[in-house]
């Protein structure tokens, strides 16, 4: 008896419980594919000193984007790339500036 009242009242609270709206994988796409955008939000990481944000707005970008087209067209290698990108990845300002000019052109 006592098990299906703590049933009763789990089905009540979880049922009751709003749903958030999550964004959808389109609208995330069509950010990524907008460079200015992406190039505004890698500076402004660059203006609160936020390596980490800067590191996963570029690695979302890059999943939604040609990696190889995209590190030849900022004119570094591909290992360059992906080593900027590891957690103990720093990025030189020569790099970074090649990417954010890329991006806003």
């Amino acid at each position: 008896m006592v098990k299906k009242e703590i049933l009763k009242k789990q089905r009540k609270s979880s049922r009751s419980t709003a749903k958030k709206p999550m964004s959808s994988k389109l609208d995330t796409e069509k950010y990524f594919k907008n460079k200015n955008k992406v190039a505004d939000a890698l500076l402004d990481c660059i203006k609160q000193d936020d390596i980490d944000g800067f590191k996963d707005i570029l690695k979302a970008y890059l999943d939604f984007n040609n990696k190889e087209a995209f590190y030849k067209r900022v004119g570094i290698s591909r290992r360059t790339l992906y080593r900027m990108l590891e957690p103990e990845g720093n990025p030189s300002l020569e790099n970074v500036a090649k990417l954010i000019s890329k991006l806003a052109a």
